[in-house]
């Protein structure tokens, strides 16, 4: 999801014109998905074992 986030936000800024503040709060909000997602995801899936 974080990535996809990452990703849609490059797609969408090179066709419209997007603030720097926004640029900056996307790519921060899909990096910080990513980083919980794979803390997450080592959480569980050393847990259950």
């Amino acid at each position: 999801m974080g990535l996809f986030l990452i990703a849609f936000t490059q797609i969408f800024s090179h066709y419209v014109e997007l603030p720097d503040l926004a640029k900056g709060s996307f790519t921060g909000i899909g990096i910080g998905i990513l980083l919980i997602a794979l803390t997450l995801g080592k959480f569980k899936s050393a847990h259950s074992n």
